[in-house]
């Protein structure tokens, strides 16, 4: 990454999207995120009606969240940072 430019802004922003996943099987959890993975992990692109530039869409940390004892869930935690 740039080192901070203290004399100006550099234009660039960069912002962190935290996805929780939940299903009854362990194996549904992996399955969904394998999805979220290959759909979004490396995007580069536009976004949206109102045409947000993305210049890249990186997996920072995969993890595995409590279990969910009422509900009987498993859970996965992905977190992606995006660069503008």
């Amino acid at each position: 990454p740039e080192p901070p430019n203290m004399a100006a802004a550099s234009g660039k922003n960069e912002a962190r999207l935290q996805l929780s996943i939940f299903a009854s099987t362990y194996k549904g959890c992996r399955d969904i995120s394998s999805l979220i993975k290959t759909t979004i992990d490396g995007f580069k692109g536009v976004l949206g009606t109102n045409g947000l530039a993305v210049g890249g869409c990186f997996l920072e940390n995969e993890y595995d969240l409590p279990w969910q004892e009422p509900a009987g869930l498993y859970g996965v935690g992905l977190d992606y940072i995006i660069h503008s």
